[in-house]
């Protein structure tokens, strides 16, 4: 299994504590968001990590990770930084934002899922917008199921039964190969592509949606436990306080 690890946005958001640093570099109680995520995953014995990183990127170089350097991260938003690897696995491959803790929960259903394709979504996703006022609900990425297929994702859906999509995507080798080709064939598209203004501009949630709308079959898998996204200085204050160690 390969873990990819988007990092290379600039995470402004922090404002000045990631001037020099990336934004999963940020600690939270003495310990990075990235170190947090790498202690779930070496209790399933996951150590294949690829950090796609951006700005800073000689900051990972003392963690046991391998980094792929995305030359052009100040050209291209979430998706663009994703496809900028740009080569095939033979393995199932899981993509995890870099500002997202989850407990084990979490990351146990998603290694148990089969499926090509997949995003993880939270049923009781709205609890986690308490007191959020820095990031609220009308930036959450919402997804609308019928019949267990997922039929549409994006922002400010107005349907009641939504869930939350958390950040974290599983491919199977075969489902890997499918968005690495399908970006291939998009990558000239320079028209609006779905929420975007054009395919440079996408982010992962657009090629989802792409997918759906081509038919492909996108999994949802259900995950219960506990996650956090670390997005604002709000944000941030708010996991010191929920976070135990």
């Amino acid at each position: 299994m390969k873990l990819l690890i988007l990092a290379a946005g600039s995470g402004t958001r922090l404002g000045d504590l990631t001037e020099f640093i990336p934004k999963s570099l940020v600690e939270i109680n003495n310990k990075t968001i990235l170190e947090r995520q790498m202690n779930i995953f070496q209790k399933f014995q996951k150590n294949n990590v690829i950090v796609i990183a951006g700005p800073n990127k000689d900051k990972f170089s003392k963690f046991n990770v391998e980094i792929f350097e995305d030359l052009e991260y100040n050209k291209h938003e979430q998706l663009g930084s994703l496809i900028s690897i740009n080569r095939y696995f033979d393995e199932d491959v899981i993509v995890i934002f870099s500002d997202i803790i989850f407990d084990e929960k979490i990351f146990q259903d998603i290694i148990n899922i089969k499926c090509d394709i997949g995003i993880a979504l939270d049923k009781n996703w709205k609890k986690n917008y308490t007191n959020r006022t820095e990031h609220p609900i009308s930036q959450a990425d919402l997804v609308k199921i019928k019949n267990n297929r997922i039929i549409e994702i994006k922002k400010n859906l107005e349907d009641e039964d939504t869930s939350e999509f958390i950040g974290i995507l599983k491919f199977s080798s075969i489902g890997w190969k499918t968005l690495i080709d399908t970006c291939r064939e998009l990558q000239n598209n320079n028209q609006q592509f779905h929420s975007a203004k054009s395919f440079q501009k996408a982010f992962i949630t657009d090629i989802i949606q792409e997918f759906i709308d081509s038919n492909r079959d996108v999994k949802p898998i259900f995950v219960e436990g506990s996650w956090l996204e670390i997005d604002t200085l709000q944000d941030l204050n708010i996991a010191k306080k929920k976070l135990k160690d």
